[in-house]
């Protein structure tokens, strides 16, 4: 499946990766921690994003008009790849 997609407009690659790890780290205790930690992460890139919501395995955030959902698990990461489908 080709999938043309603006995240990458919007968000460099090595940010991906870094939320991607975040997502994927066990040691982080709770979702509140990693939405932190992704927050701190968008902020060090520079990314002119506003928090819309959290669920139980995303965050969404819009960013120039886009919403963007970002996985905070692998459950996240799922749902991600099933609203693809």
């Amino acid at each position: 499946m080709n999938v043309t997609s603006r995240i990458l407009q919007f968000i460099p690659r090595d940010l991906m990766m870094e939320l991607n790890q975040i997502a994927l780290d066990v040691l982080i205790p709770d979702n509140n921690t990693k939405i932190d930690k992704m927050f701190a992460a968008l902020d060090r890139y520079k990314v002119n994003y506003q928090e819309i919501a959290s669920g139980t395995n995303r965050v969404a955030v819009l960013i120039d008009g886009y919403v963007f959902k970002i996985a905070m698990d692998k459950a996240g990461i799922r749902d991600n790849w099933a609203e693809l489908s």
